[in-house]
């Protein structure tokens, strides 16, 4: 029987061993307590503040783009607006009705709205942008009606502005949008929060220069994401300006002197490589790229069947016809093989195999010797020397050594190779071989080659530069967009030598000469203020109304130390109906650039009669007392 000091040992055995429980459970909830209010809490507290955290981005401003005279700017950034829809704001009876009022109030089609607004979109504070390229007139309507637009907001944007439309359009290219592919490919090169992009010309090559980079603004919102109150700015960074190697004024004479006839023209400093103009027709005006309310008109641009979008300059290739001469001229030259001042017979023709070609005389130009026949174009005297002198190997070789059928590496995206054909790649690409008629077409520039007019005016400049041809650009300097002090200026580099002697080279630049003086451009190139040396070439399309006009040229024909020249190259495909305006614009761009005038003044200090009208021609030629002219 236990005695009462074993009661009371058991007892306190009882309340040591409950007390111990006590003190465990309540040190579990200490711990615990202190566990969720102390440790816990910085991952909470964390978990919070990434909740209610937000960041948006505080747009730069893209660089501007200059031409060579650095006096205003090209391409420059205004002020425009973006409409966005806050949906939580809006009464779900009331949407349908809100979207035809903004439809109405931004002149265009209920649709279009429809479709900038996720068909799947969360409930909270979320504001979808629906319009880009507001005008300030039509936020002015919304702003002084806003109790009829619950949700609507608008934000400033940057958009780019081309000063002068249309000019250059295909040198500057525009901006867009980034794709998800193009953000998948550009990704690691800091474009993961870039909304927008160049997508051609000088705008896609030089994006890096031009983009910046956007600042970010962090703040916190509530539950259903509005925004509080900021935390910090991190500014964004601007883009720098660019200073290109195009004269403005030049290119408005090069476009004008061009006019509405499907083709290319273009101006380059063969000293240096620098593209003065260059000009593709059919044109648009990229500013049209910028306003929602157009986007009929973008898709009138791709649809357009005559690619108003193509660089012809550089990315349409078309055969040299004659041109080409110039070429062979150097070649034979060069090879020795014939001696140019020996005569070949040209009756009008020659028989290779069963087939017969034609000159373009087809009553013959009798006995000529090389300076001669370039002079008159004569396809016989080419044909000739092609098949029985040269032969297609060193035909081939030669245009390889000038650049044809490569790319320049000019600094603007898309330029085609064009085509340099040759016995291997005939029986590759039609299983059938190359015969003596291919040599007699591709002596004269026609059959299955193709160049660019970019090609050409590098041949030109090789031509002048005895055999040295530079790598075509069209930037000069970037500079900081806010100071516009000079961070970099473009070197020329040397892209090539084209393997002839520089006597040679003297001879061809004779017989160019000879082609102005007294050959086929001797009626049209009729600027007497500069001594110009070129060629002239008819390609033909299959339509006696329709063939391909060329002229490749420079000017002066002997320039005096210092002083410039200047290559010219005008394409006028046959798409247009036949006039052989090529020669005709080159002797406007010419005599423009020679006396610094503008299209209008070059037109009417040289009067060309194939310029003027049948009224203005008589007109003309009654006040210098020569009559009229019969209807």
């Amino acid at each position: 029987m236990a005695g009462p000091g074993n009661s009371d040992g058991l007892s306190r055995g009882k309340a040591l061993v409950f007390a111990s429980i006590a003190l465990l459970i309540i040190s579990a909830y200490l711990v615990r307590l202190f566990s969720m209010q102390v440790v816990d809490n910085y991952i909470y507290r964390e978990q919070a503040d990434e909740v209610s955290r937000r960041s948006e981005r505080i747009p730069t401003r893209r660089g501007e783009i200059f031409d060579r005279n650095f006096d205003q700017p090209l391409v420059t950034n205004i002020d425009t607006f973006a409409v966005l829809l806050d949906l939580s704001s809006v009464p779900a009876d009331g949407l349908q009705e809100l979207i035809e009022r903004l439809a109405e109030y931004l002149n265009t089609e209920s649709s279009y709205i429809w479709s900038r607004i996720p068909a799947v979109r969360n409930q909270s504070f979320s504001a979808y942008e629906i319009w880009s390229g507001a005008s300030y007139h039509q936020i002015a309507r919304i702003a002084e009606n806003i109790d009829r637009f619950p949700g609507v907001s608008w934000e400033s944007r940057a958009t780019r502005y081309y000063t002068q439309g249309a000019l250059l359009a295909h040198v500057l290219g525009y901006t867009g949008e980034i794709t998800a592919e193009e953000l998948q490919i550009l990704y690691n090169e800091g474009y993961a929060g870039a909304r927008e992009i160049g997508k051609t010309g000088v705008e896609r090559q030089y994006d890096n220069i031009l983009r910046g980079e956007d600042g970010i603004r962090f703040g916190r919102v509530d539950a259903r994401g509005r925004r509080i109150y900021d935390l910090e700015d991190i500014p964004p960074t601007l883009g720098n300006s660019i200073v290109l190697t195009i004269d403005r004024h030049i290119q408005d004479l090069v476009e004008m002197a061009l006019g509405p006839r499907n083709g290319a023209a273009l101006v380059l400093d063969p000293s240096n490589g620098e593209i003065l103009a260059m000009a593709s027709y059919p044109d648009y005006d990229p500013n049209i790229f910028y306003t929602s309310e157009l986007e009929g008109s973008i898709q009138a641009l791709y649809d357009d069947p005559r690619s108003p979008l193509l660089n012809r300059t550089i990315q349409a290739a078309g055969s040299p016809a004659s041109t080409f001469k110039t070429l062979m001229t150097a070649a034979l030259l060069q090879e020795g093989t014939f001696d140019p001042h020996d005569e070949i017979f040209c009756p009008g023709y020659v028989q290779v195999g069963d087939r017969i070609f034609r000159c373009h005389d087809l009553d013959g130009h009798g006995s000529l010797d090389l300076y001669e026949a370039l002079a008159e174009s004569c396809n016989v005297y080419f044909y000739t020397i092609g098949k029985d002198y040269l032969g297609v190997q060193a035909i081939v070789d030669y245009s390889h050594q000038f650049g044809l059928g490569d790319v320049s590496g000019i600094d603007l995206p898309g330029e085609v190779r064009g085509l340099l054909p040759d016995p291997e790649w005939k029986e590759r690409t039609y299983g059938v071989p190359w015969v003596g008629g291919d040599t007699v077409n591709m002596s004269i520039g026609q059959g299955f080659m193709t160049v660019t007019p970019l090609q050409m005016a590098n041949l030109v400049a090789g031509i002048i530069n005895d055999g040295t041809i530079y790598q075509p650009h069209v930037l000069k300097e970037i500079r900081y967009q806010d100071s516009l002090e000079l961070i970099q200026r473009f070197e020329p580099r040397v892209l090539r030598d084209v393997g002839v002697s520089p006597e040679v080279l003297e001879q061809v630049r004779i017989a160019m000469r000879g082609v102005i003086t007294e050959g086929t451009a001797n009626v049209v190139i009729t600027t007497r203020d500069t001594e110009v040396a070129g060629k002239t070439g008819t390609g033909q399309s299959g339509q006696e109304d329709y063939k391909h006009s060329w002229f490749i040229a420079y000017a002066p024909f002997n320039a005096q130390p210092g002083e410039s020249q200047y290559v010219v190259v005008v394409w006028v495909d046959a798409t247009n109906e036949w006039e052989w305006w090529a020669p005709k614009a080159a002797n406007i761009i010419i005599h423009g650039i020679t006396n610094n005038m503008t299209f209008e003044e070059a037109v009417e200090d040289l009067q060309p009669l194939w310029y003027m009208t049948r009224t203005q021609l008589r007109e003309y030629l009654e006040s210098i007392d020569a009559g009229g002219i019969e209807e």
